[in-house]
């Protein structure tokens, strides 16, 4: 008896356990999707002011001005750079790492245009760094719409890894009360057949003591089971 309890539970724990399990990958999915999504959103937005201050670097004749754009768009191209490294750790599909491979190749390409716009206007050439302004509208044009597709994709599978890891956690509910009904039954079942044996045996014995304390041997009793009822009918009988 005690050892079929042990067994159910442990039968129940091992379940709670491998179910805690999977909501904590699907947790640590979704985690990772929406963290991509920050990156990603960084990336665009830094992306989106060195574009700018490219073209800003060929309007305005401030020295000082043109210096402080310069270094801002160096450091936004190193920050670029770590938010890139951050990203692949949060890569968990081949769908994924091509679509971001596209994305860095973009980002170099407008990084290019943006050290030759710079170049030609440290050498006062701004009519010859003007040509380049189409070329960056357009490699610019070209990382928006990669970059959306990649949120869009992310955001796709944040919502599918959230939706997963409720319908996980539903399930381990209902798995866990499922399991703990069938325990109760079994617990309830082997009771009532232990208590059913117990009281039946006793009940025999108790016949026979009741006879015997009469001097009435004519009847013994018989109980089948090798237990302590067993014996002591075989004593009585005896």
């Amino acid at each position: 008896f005690t050892l079929i309890i042990l067994l159910l539970l442990f039968i129940w724990g091992f379940g709670l356990f491998n179910i805690n399990k999977i909501n904590t990958a699907n947790r640590k999915l979704y985690l990772n999707n929406t963290l991509g999504i920050s990156y990603i959103n960084e990336l665009s937005e830094n992306s989106t002011y060195n574009y700018l201050s490219s073209k800003l670097l060929i309007t305005t004749n401030n020295i000082t001005e043109r210096k402080t754009i310069i270094q801002s768009i160096s450091y936004n191209n190193t920050r670029n750079n770590g938010l890139i490294d951050l990203y692949n750790t949060t890569i968990n599909s081949d769908e994924n790492r091509q679509k971001f491979d596209e994305i860095i190749k973009s980002i170099q390409k407008n990084v290019e245009i943006s050290d030759k716009i710079i170049a030609l206007v440290d050498s006062n050439k701004l009519d010859e760094a003007s040509t380049y302004i189409k070329e960056l509208d357009k490699s610019r044009n070209e990382l928006n719409v990669k970059l959306n597709r990649l949120v869009d994709l992310n955001n796709t599978w944040a919502e599918e890894s959230l939706q997963t890891n409720k319908a996980t956690h539903a399930n381990s509910v209902k798995l866990s009360a499922i399991v703990l009904i069938f325990s109760l039954v079994v617990v309830v079942a082997s009771a009532i057949v232990i208590t059913t044996r117990i009281s039946t045996s006793l009940k025999k014995v108790l016949k026979l003591s009741y006879r015997l304390a009469k001097y009435d041997l004519s009847e013994n009793i018989v109980i089948k089971y090798k237990d302590e009822f067993g014996e002591i009918s075989t004593a009585l009988n005896v």
